[in-house]
């Protein structure tokens, strides 16, 4: 007895013997023999007498009726227009034809899904998990790449960081360590320290009394005038004495580099020597004291 054909999925390996075609031939649904496919499974094409899987035609495709043509994407991508390339979804990005997240360098088919094997690290991504990339602390994602976040307070590969984008206060707005100043340059934990390292010049312009009041005001300027003077508190860092005398007194500093001490005054300390000293926050301004020797002698 022998056996001349076999039923659908079956193919004649012998006159005694039928076997399902796809143990034979991977994909095949219809075959005439151990090497010649007619018809193929979902998700595959015929290849002259063979099969081979859709992506093997068209990057992720899942259903082809063809090895140009595709008819449904996986599920992480789109059709074109032309059902001729799958797009992969925002969010995604096409490695060795898959469509692995954004920032994925290396990546692997697991059944339905795109499992992410390892992250671009010379492109800034650190690895989270099997579905995801992220960009490393301080970087941002701008599209698919990854980039320094400047005016954060967290120095990755920047000059510096002082977490804002204001120049002028030793840090600039692209994260450069300005002229004069001296930065500490942070970490991915802590934003850098800029620190005023050049001269201060101070001026007693004005001595002014106060017409029907016991008070003096006396006026210095700064130059240059630096940001980092904007945040200290004067109150902290000024002391005025007279020779021989007690006096009260107050401070105020103005963004244009003036400084007013508002002083306590009788007619005693018309003429008497006086001595000016203006410490600085060492935090925003390594300079040692500035001094300054005058008389009290002003004007109504």
């Amino acid at each position: 007895m022998t056996c001349t054909g076999c039923v659908d999925n079956y193919g004649l390996v012998d006159p005694l013997t039928c076997t399902l075609c796809s143990t034979m031939i991977t994909g095949c649904q219809l075959c005439t023999d151990p090497t010649n496919c007619t018809s193929c499974y979902s998700g595959y094409y015929l290849s002259g007498v063979t099969c081979l899987t859709c992506n093997n035609g068209v990057d992720n495709c899942a259903i082809c009726s063809s090895a140009t043509v595709c008819l449904l994407c996986n599920s992480d991508s789109y059709l074109s227009s032309g059902n001729s390339t799958c797009i992969c979804n925002n969010g995604k990005i096409k490695i060795s034809g898959l469509c692995a997240p954004v920032g994925c360098s290396s990546a692997y088919r697991f059944g339905t899904n795109t499992v992410c094997l390892a992250c671009n690290s010379s492109l800034n991504f650190d690895y989270i998990n099997s579905t995801s990339c992220a960009c490393k602390t301080g970087y941002s994602l701008t599209g698919s790449s990854c980039l320094l976040i400047c005016g954060d307070g967290i120095v990755a590969s920047e000059a510096c960081d002082d977490g804002n984008v204001l120049s002028g206060d030793g840090c600039s707005s692209s994260c450069t360590v300005e002229g004069n100043y001296n930065c500490i340059n942070g970490s991915l934990s802590s934003k850098s320290v800029c620190v005023y390292i050049s001269d201060i010049t101070v001026k007693l312009t004005e001595i002014r009394r106060q017409p029907g009041e016991n008070t003096a005001v006396l006026t210095y300027s700064l130059s240059p005038n630096i940001r980092s003077l904007n945040s200290m508190n004067f109150n902290n860092y000024v002391s005025l004495a007279v020779a021989g005398h007690t006096i009260s007194y107050s401070t105020s500093y103005a963004e244009d580099g003036t400084i007013t001490v508002t002083a306590a005054y009788t007619s005693d300390l018309e003429g008497e020597p006086a001595t000016f000293t203006l410490s600085y926050d060492q935090t925003k301004v390594g300079l040692s004291p500035s001094i300054l020797n005058f008389g009290m002698v002003g004007y109504n």
